[in-house]
């Protein structure tokens, strides 16, 4: 778990300036992986960790802003937030203070 947590905390600390350099199956690799540890992992910690890395992400720009993506005609910023923020609502009623505290 501590090296989840570890990999997690790293997620918090990176800045749009570091992903314009990120092709997107590699963005959404990072964007994903704290959704699905969220979702699936058994350890409070790790949860609670995911909570912060989820809302890290969400304040970075969105991926339109990068020269590997461009957005598709439909797609909209606020629809690639919705699958964060339904996770994070869900977090808010998890058995865990510590999770709950951190959505």
């Amino acid at each position: 778990p501590l090296v989840r947590i570890a990999g997690l905390s790293a997620l918090t600390g990176l800045t749009g300036a570091v992903l314009t350099g990120i092709t997107v199956p590699h963005r959404r690799a990072l964007m994903d992986t704290p959704h699905r540890l969220l979702q699936a992992d058994a350890m409070p910690a790790v949860r609670a960790a995911a909570c912060r890395a989820i809302g890290a992400l969400a304040a970075l720009p969105p991926m339109a802003d990068t020269p590997h993506y461009q957005l598709a005609k439909d797609d909209a910023p606020r629809e690639s937030l919705e699958p964060s923020i339904d996770l994070l609502l869900r977090a808010l009623k998890d058995t865990s203070k510590s999770v709950r505290l951190s959505s």
